[in-house]
């Protein structure tokens, strides 16, 4: 068969044999051949259980989709802003920051056991310099409720200036998430740059897969 190319931030549209329709899940990719993504299971999910049944070895009817719009640039620094299974194609740019660039990961989830999942793959990141640094928010933590959103309006100032520095953002998760994160960095923006987000956007500094 024909060599797949594809890269993280592409998708992968899985095929249930009950249902008509495709799935689409976000790629990381994380070395030569393998990739990772994040899903969420749902009770009556049709996808989401059909994927959990899985046995390891059991071929699948699967096709990859590109989403350039997506894809990561490493050339330039960045801040990967997501919430929940929205974490995973920042899996695979972490994994695509060569140049040992600035990036920041801003991630939410209900609790320390959902980041559980990926910390292996994101402390290894910033031992070997291709992470800078992350930050989590709990919406069910010791703290209190605690959103991504929470974490981006805090380090504004900081944000608005890596955009004006030239860094891309890029944003994966809910779309509650991203209308949230769109509004503090906007305001950001306007308070220690003054330009609004939509400035920086016709740059092609800001690229989002939400859903």
């Amino acid at each position: 068969s024909k060599e797949q190319r594809f890269q993280s931030g592409d998708l992968i549209a899985f095929y249930p044999p009950t249902d008509p329709f495709e799935r689409y899940y976000s790629i990381g990719k994380i070395s030569k051949d393998e990739f990772v993504i994040s899903v969420k299971l749902h009770d009556k999910g049709i996808c989401s259980n059909y994927l959990n049944a899985l046995e390891l070895g059991q071929q699948v009817d699967a096709s990859f989709k590109r989403n350039v719009a997506f894809h990561f640039n490493p050339k330039r620094a960045a801040i990967l802003i997501g919430n929940g299974t929205g974490i995973g194609p920042f899996l695979g740019m972490i994994q695509e920051n060569w140049n040992r660039n600035e990036v920041q990961l801003y991630w939410g989830g209900k609790s320390q056991l959902g980041f559980s999942l990926y910390k292996s793959y994101v402390e290894q990141a910033k031992e070997e310099g291709m992470l800078s640094a992350y930050h989590r928010a709990y919406s069910k933590g010791e703290e209190g409720k605690v959103y991504v959103g929470d974490l981006v309006q805090k380090d504004g100032e900081l944000i608005a200036k890596s955009l004006k520095n030239g860094a891309i953002i890029y944003i994966c998760g809910s779309l509650a998430m991203q209308q949230d994160v769109l509004a503090f960095i906007d305001k950001s923006t306007l308070t220690f740059s003054n330009r609004p987000l939509s400035y920086y956007q016709k740059k092609g500094q800001l690229r989002m897969d939400c859903y």
